[in-house]
């Protein structure tokens, strides 16, 4: 008779704490029972050197008012961690996983109509050993034999459904477990072979085998470099504050030394400056563009209606009636540019320039498509683009006049401006940012050189006689050569430019399309002034002094 049934069945009457700190006196106690009954009983699973922690079963008393706990000695513990899994665990003999078997009805209801109740709970036994043992993806393990691949795939099924598993952490436990496997193995057959001989001095903890690097002992002695250097600097700053010698007093200066940026009002401007948000707005690409694509399209209508309803004014009505109207019209431009570049010197005005003089893709405004075109930060910048400006706006004016002029000059701006932050916003270079008059410069250029696509050029006496020069067609190639090569370049080595050839070929584009529709009208305003004067009469040609 089983001595051991009458003990499981009892409750333990102690108080809630004695029983929880005393759990492995129980065992002991049980230990000692079992030994004196003809039957032996599972009280813990079997020690393993894998094993993390150790559960202890317990299921809760029925009577709710006790607020205590007993324990069944007699039933069988479910293993469901790898951690646990015994040592002589083996694949074909599975895991137990539940107390009490599947009955004939069951199995036949969940694993199979055709299968034995021994046969399904063996089934069900691997299929659960497998997944406490990490085992079950593994496809060096073949399916178990004698079942089909619907048995296997409904056993699974049940087993999750009432035998929860964390499959994912057993079978990462087992694959460290092969990799340190694999590690031992392979460390073991270097040292039968000579390869490799441990170190026999000790290491510290966290210390790598492969003992201290090249780079490790830079690091090091960088830092012992640096500390060095800070405890001079602090000895220095203690010595110079401990001299208590008297100073000689002058008289009262105005003049106040501080630190760049330390001035109250400079700081004030500075703060006021910083428009753009830390961090570029979630937008998408066309809500960065569309506000600066009309922008451009209403300058470029603008400069059209300018250049179409634009009168000269006669020579007495002009501010400088000595001066040519190319000059004056470019001197304007300039001073315009050079009034923009002082303002990046006045503190007050940093506010304005940062908003709507400088065009940045991540915080794109739209007036500045067209105030980036007059904006310059740096001297050299402002002194070679007005360079350019002098000499091809002053010949393209003298070709088309000004309001051609201009209305090519500004539109050439904008849409080179729009250019480049089309290019950066799709390539999504939110953190750069634009400005200058190199758009509208080569619209101008761009211009010059398509009106005289087929005259030729020297600069300084270069090419040498007897050569006629270099066409423009050829200059203007080597030109959009040179920038569609600089943008694939930098695109190919993923380093930025310096340059926004972007822009560029956005007004060079411009100024191309604007000189071949002045081509286009000079032609058909002749064709017209031809056939007029082919089908003029007689008197016609007399009062036009023909004959």
């Amino acid at each position: 008779m089983n001595t051991l049934c009458p003990l499981a069945r009892r409750t333990i009457c102690h108080p809630p704490q004695p029983i929880l700190q005393t759990c492995l006196r129980v065992d002991s106690l049980a230990a000692r029972l079992a030994r004196g009954s003809n039957r032996t009983y599972f009280i813990l699973a079997r020690s393993s050197p894998r094993r993390v922690k150790p559960s202890i079963r317990i299921w809760s008393t029925s009577n709710p008012l006790l607020g205590l706990q007993v324990r069944n000695f007699a039933s069988r513990r479910i293993i469901t961690e790898w951690e646990e899994l015994p040592k002589d665990y083996e694949d074909e003999q599975g895991l137990e996983f539940r107390n009490n078997l599947l009955s004939k009805q069951e199995i036949q209801r969940f694993v199979g109509k055709d299968i034995e109740p021994d046969m399904g709970n063996q089934l069900l036994r691997v299929m659960h050993g497998r997944r406490v043992a990490g085992t079950l993806s593994d496809p060096s393990y073949t399916r178990f034999s004698g079942f089909s691949e619907l048995a296997h795939q409904r056993a699974l099924a049940w087993l999750r459904q009432n035998v929860p598993v964390d499959e994912d952490h057993n079978e990462g436990m087992r694959a460290q477990e092969e990799l340190r496997a694999m590690n031992e193995e392979l460390i073991s057959d270097a040292e039968r072979i000579g390869l490799y001989q441990p170190n026999s001095t000790p290491r510290a903890e966290g210390e790598s085998v492969h003992g201290v690097g090249v780079f490790e002992k830079i690091r090091k002695a960088k830092e012992e470099a640096f500390e060095a250097q800070e405890e001079a600097r602090k000895k220095q700053k203690a010595e110079i504050q401990q001299v208590t010698g008297t100073l000689q007093t002058v008289g009262h200066s105005n003049v106040e030394l501080r630190r760049p940026g330390e001035n109250p009002k400079l700081k004030y401007y500075l703060e006021r400056a910083k428009v753009l948000p830390d961090a570029p707005p979630e937008m998408s690409k066309f809500q960065r563009l569309w506000p600066s694509a009309l922008m451009t399209l209403a300058v470029i209508g603008g400069s059209v209606m300018f250049a179409q309803l634009y009168t000269p004014p006669p020579n007495s009505a002009r501010m400088f009636p000595d001066e040519p109207p190319a000059a004056v019209t470019v001197n304007a431009i300039m001073a315009a540019n050079v009034l923009i570049f002082a303002l990046w010197r006045f503190p007050p005005a940093f506010r304005m320039l940062e908003k709507y003089f400088i065009s940045v893709p991540g915080y794109p405004r739209a007036l500045s498509m067209l105030g980036n075109v007059f904006s310059h930060k740096d001297f050299s910048h402002l002194f070679l683009n007005m360079l350019g400006v002098w000499f091809a706006g002053t010949r393209l004016h003298d070709d088309v006049g000004r309001a051609n002029f201009l209305a090519i000059y500004l539109s050439a701006g904008v849409i080179g401006s729009f250019t480049s932050l089309s290019y950066f916003v799709a390539r999504s270079y939110f953190m750069s940012s634009s400005l200058g008059a190199s758009g509208a410069l080569m619209g101008i250029g761009s211009a010059y050189l398509w009106l005289h696509s087929d005259s030729y050029m020297k600069f300084f006496g270069f090419p040498p006689d007897p050569a006629k020069g270099i066409s423009g067609s050829a200059i203007l190639a080597a030109l959009l050569c040179y920038e569609v090569g600089s943008i694939l370049l930098s695109r190919r080595s993923g380093m930025g430019f310096k340059h926004d050839h972007a822009s560029h070929l956005g007004g060079a584009f411009a100024g191309i399309v604007a000189a071949q529709i002045l081509k286009h009208n000079a032609a058909e305003k002749k064709r017209k002034e031809l056939e007029r004067r082919k089908n003029l009469g007689f008197l016609d040609k007399i009062k036009e002094g023909r004959l």
